[in-house]
């Protein structure tokens, strides 16, 4: 019950036996990078568990469980015997699991404080609410067609977001891969307990999950002096505009009202000497952009 009393914790989503089992299946078929094997790791110790202390888990960990084994025992026992050891075993558990969950929850919200602020996937609301929803099943992470979701670890982020999945934006990915597809919602639909909320291809093209930024010291254009609007001629969004030097150089300026994060933009970037010289910053909650941009796609698609 000590531990029933913490399931509120979003760490604890992460021990569902059945998202566990999920991610364990998902892993055999080889679809996961190597960090989302880290939770699956969680299966044999369950297993090792109930070896132990068989239905430990069901009867005394899961809230749910519990709850049904306690209507199981009014209907074998004596209503009154049963509510007075029960109400024994919650005292106990609220005494202890309510100081160890408020200390837990102010540690959490400290580290969250000093946390990277993530990039969601679109349709997340807000890095709190995504934390405390995602179970980390992976099933976003499977059905993403450019693996721009992948497994997080503890770096940088606060213990409720540890393994979550997030928007990565690779420098090393192939040439499909690397960036949130303005055609694609498959994350959305298939997110079993709404920390990803469905999205049609219309919303998920006015969605804004991060914010693009011009590393000017690491650009070609800004820094060296070269032609390269690259970005530029990339973005689906149209949220690149140009700023020429003494000599008509163009380079590169993001707007941020347009700009939906996608990370299109960084994936094509060809500098190297600092790295990419786009930089993507995740937002407190994703917002939604009304440009006609969405409209301009479904004009396309219609053609």
């Amino acid at each position: 019950m000590i531990v029933s009393s913490l399931a509120g914790l979003p760490l604890l989503l992460m021990l569902d036996p059945l998202a566990t089992f999920q991610r364990a299946a998902a892993a055999a078929r080889g679809l996961y990078f190597g960090l989302s094997l880290v939770p699956g790791l969680l299966l044999p110790a369950i297993l090792v568990l109930c070896a132990v202390a068989p239905v430990v888990w069901c009867s005394r960990i899961c809230p749910l469980g519990y709850g049904l084994e306690l209507l199981g025992r009014l209907r074998r026992e004596k209503p009154r015997a049963v509510f007075l050891r029960t109400r024994r075993h919650l005292l106990a558990g609220l005494a202890v699991g309510i100081p160890v969950g408020l200390l837990g929850r102010w540690w959490i919200r400290s580290r969250s404080q000093q946390a990277d602020v993530p990039i969601l996937p679109p349709g997340a609301k807000d890095a709190e609410t995504f934390a405390a929803a995602c179970i980390r099943c992976y099933a976003c992470v499977q059905v993403c067609p450019t693996r721009v979701l992948r497994p997080i670890g503890l770096a940088g982020r606060s213990p409720a977001q540890w393994f979550q999945p997030e928007v990565v934006c690779s420098a090393t990915a192939a040439a499909a891969e690397g960036y949130c597809t303005e055609t694609c919602t498959n994350c959305s639909n298939v997110c079993p307990t709404g920390a990803i909320r469905p999205l049609s291809l219309p919303q998920k093209r006015q969605r804004k999950i991060a914010t693009a930024e011009v590393i000017r010291s690491a650009c070609l254009a800004w820094s060296d002096g070269q032609y390269c609007m690259v970005c530029q001629e990339f973005c689906p969004y149209h949220a690149i505009e140009t700023d020429e030097d003494a000599q008509g150089l163009p380079r590169p300026i993001i707007r941020a009202d347009r700009c939906r994060g996608c990370g299109f933009c960084f994936h094509v970037c060809p500098a190297i000497r600092e790295g990419k010289a786009i930089r993507l910053h995740g937002l407190a909650e994703q917002a939604d952009i009304d440009d006609g941009y969405a409209d301009l796609f479904a004009a396309r698609a219609s053609r």
